[in-house]
């Protein structure tokens, strides 16, 4: 299923390939996002695990707020 990156970017309209159940895994934690690889924007979150379709990121503390 195809769904839209979820990166800082709000311009941002690439799709990337999950099942249901990975985007579901992602969001197990409200701070995880998923986005496409290389769409990640250090300052505010840092890669917690990596695979070819796409990655997931985990806000710093810091950047909650914007990311809520």
């Amino acid at each position: 299923v195809p769904f839209l990156c979820e990166c800082g970017d709000e311009s941002c309209v690439e799709a990337m390939e999950m099942t249901p159940e990975e985007f579901i895994s992602v969001h197990s934690a409200p701070n995880r996002f998923a986005v496409i690889p290389s769409h990640v924007l250090g300052d505010v979150e840092w890669v917690v695990e990596t695979g070819e379709k796409y990655w997931v990121v985990e806000k710093r503390p810091s950047a909650m707020a914007s990311a809520e």
